[in-house]
């Protein structure tokens, strides 16, 4: 009987995969081999494979006939060429005695060339938009669920592309007079280069003048040093061109530098948009624009870090070994260690936890406790100290924390505890390649009280304070003149 049932089990769960999938298992039809084309059920006409290359594109400048008010507006069509997905009759073994044929995609391109054409209205070569209507529009009490959809769709009918674009990055940067940042770029050759590439496109996050004023020779000196130069310039420049209407909160943005990626936030109001690049504000994003990248300007270095949040924990293990060593017992420092995920740790040093509360976690049967514990300190995406105090509430892996700004001191607690403590950040960013981690003296209260005492019965989560008696001093002990 108990056979039976694995059978019918195995047969249901293929048959909810294939159906899934939009296939029926069937067998193969008359005159039809294993390894033969077929078109699948479901799909008359085989699914793109890959990428489109594109092999041409033609523009129409559109005027006011067309709906288009605004100037610099072109219908712009290009041509792709682009390999269709094979499909063959294959076999599947679901166990001995049972066998499926049918209609499934092949792992590669069969070779069959499919040319097609994409008709937009875009910028007109060498154009681009100017500022986002987003502000205006809100404020005239558009939905701003609608303006974020067709934002760019009504601006280009309303506004056009008024914004002519600069040869390329290095004359954008003469313009702005960033002189200071032009002194260290210009020793690197290979970046020149690509500050006048015609292609390759970048956004440079620029030092403004001003962000040099307090830097004195010696420290000049010290920071541009023929080593670290290129690394410090190479971080502050992205790839790909990305304007401002492009950034979004918990945007990851690859640099020039190896292993160092770029977290974008945005302040949480939705008429007034400030951007922040690993928490340095963006003081005047697209100062200008290029045919091969864009500029904005900050007025302070970037923090940044070519290590993952793990890294970075076993760098500093003498204040984050016991978080870590959680982390590790509950198969959560992988996360910590992927590069391409935005994430925000906020880690209790060593002298926030309870010993007895520790060995109690690290039982092989409070391992699911455990994992409820650590996720709850990890949140996303990286929220720097200058946009986590524009929060309300942050989410987490388990439920939120509440965000509480007094006296430009930001603090957390757990909004799904009451009463809980309110905790205190240390206000120094550790960026990572993923993220960043905020140092917290107190652990985020995972449990109740009560649920603190079924788990480990007799222990406390929290390292309370110990405050010695205040001694009176013997006047014998005291000496005279």
């Amino acid at each position: 009987m108990a056979t039976l049932r694995f059978v019918v089990l195995c047969i249901a769960l293929f048959a909810g995969v294939a159906n899934a999938q939009g296939y029926r298992p069937t067998g193969l039809p008359n005159g039809a081999q294993l390894g033969d084309s077929c078109t699948p059920r479901r799909h008359s006409i085989a699914k793109r494979c890959g990428e489109a290359t594109l092999i041409g594109q033609t523009e129409t400048e559109l005027g006011e006939t067309d709906g288009i008010e605004g100037p610099n507006v072109c219908r712009v069509s290009k041509m792709y060429m682009q390999q269709t997905r094979g499909y063959t009759y294959q076999e599947f073994r679901i166990f001995r005695g049972f066998s499926f044929t049918d209609c499934f995609v092949t792992n590669q391109c069969n070779g069959t060339m499919a040319n097609f054409t994409n008709n937009t209205i875009d910028c007109c070569d060498g154009f681009a938009q100017g500022e986002s209507m987003e502000s205006a529009a809100v404020a005239a009490g558009e939905s701003f669920d609608f303006i974020r959809r067709y934002r760019n769709h009504i601006s280009l009918r309303t506004e056009g592309c008024p914004v002519m674009l600069r040869e390329n990055v290095m004359d954008c940067l003469n313009e702005l007079a960033l002189n200071e940042f032009l002194t260290e770029t210009n020793e690197l050759p290979d970046i020149v280069e690509r500050f006048e590439s015609e292609t390759d496109p970048i956004t440079v996050f620029a030092l403004s003048n001003e962000a040099f004023e307090g830097l004195n020779d010696i420290t000049r000196a010290l920071l541009f040093n023929i080593i670290t130069r290129e690394t410090i310039i190479s971080a502050h420049i992205g790839e790909g061109s990305i304007p401002e209407n492009k950034l979004f909160n918990g945007q990851l943005i690859q640099t020039l530098a190896s292993n160092v990626s770029l977290h974008i936030g945005k302040t949480r109001n939705s008429t007034v948009k400030v951007f922040y690049v690993n928490g340095v504000r963006i003081s005047q994003p697209n100062a200008c624009q290029a045919r091969n990248g864009v500029v904005h300007i900050v007025d302070n270095f970037l923090p940044f870090s070519s290590d993952t949040i793990k890294d970075v924990l076993t760098q500093q293990s003498s204040r984050f070994s016991i978080f870590q060593q959680l982390a590790e017992k509950a198969d959560i420092a992988e996360l910590l260690d992927v590069p391409q995920k935005s994430q925000t740790v906020f880690a209790p040093t060593n002298d926030a936890f309870d010993p007895g509360f520790v060995d109690c976690l690290l039982k092989d049967a409070n391992k699911g406790y455990l994992s409820t514990f650590v996720l709850l300190h990890i949140s996303y995406p990286a929220e720097f100290t200058t946009t986590l105090s524009e929060r309300n509430y942050v989410p987490t892996f388990i439920s939120r924390l509440k965000v509480n700004l007094a006296e430009e001191l930001v603090s957390i607690t757990n909004a799904n505890i009451i009463p809980n403590r309110i905790i205190p950040l240390d206000g120094t960013d550790l960026p990572a390649r993923n993220g960043v981690i905020h140092a917290i003296p107190e652990i985020i209260q995972t449990f109740t009280d009560e649920q603190l005492g079924q788990i480990c019965p007799g222990i406390t989560a929290i390292m309370e304070l110990v405050i010695e008696p205040e001694v009176t001093p013997d006047p014998d002990s005291i000496p005279t003149d």
